[in-house]
């Protein structure tokens, strides 16, 4: 993705899960779709928009007016979330975190089980 601090925030999510459903379009259909679920200013969505084109999550294309449309999908976006986490929290040690989940009951045996059979079977 863009700039190292990429980390979205829920109102650029916001944006972003719009963008997943209908894209690419323009400025003014993201302001119409956008304030059907949130009472925002233009200029707020805007900053927005222009945020995650900075960080790399949205990409322009310029025809005769401008359209936006995400450049990663939901899942990679979830992907990097959890990268981020994993490399604050975990010094970057997946293996530290999956344990973490087990310890606090967040991840079954079944589910950690599941997982490695997954591992062992696409590598």
């Amino acid at each position: 993705m863009g700039n190292a601090n990429n980390s979205i925030t829920e109102s650029e999510e916001v944006i972003l899960e719009i963008l997943e459903k209908k894209n690419p379009i323009t400025m003014k259909q993201i302001i119409e779709l956008v304030k059907k679920e949130k009472k925002w200013a233009d200029s707020t969505i805007k900053t927005l928009v222009s945020r995650l084109v900075k960080k790399g999550n949205v990409t322009i294309i310029k025809k005769e007016v401008q359209y936006f449309m995400p450049t990663h999908s939901r899942g990679k976006r979830g992907i990097n979330a959890l990268r981020e986490v994993v490399d604050k929290f975990y010094d970057g040690h997946w293996g530290k975190a999956a344990l973490s989940f087990a310890e606090n009951e967040k991840i079954t045996l079944e589910e950690l089980e599941g997982v490695l059979d997954y591992i062992r079977n696409h590598k």
